[in-house]
């Protein structure tokens, strides 16, 4: 088990990310 901070941060962490690889993809395609 995971503190909640923890869980948190690695969930906001991979939205951010997939919102950065969203955002690349958009470039690459352009």
């Amino acid at each position: 088990m995971k503190c909640i901070f923890c869980n948190n941060v690695e969930r906001i962490e991979k939205r951010i990310r997939n919102n950065f690889d969203k955002k690349f993809h958009y470039i690459v395609l352009l």
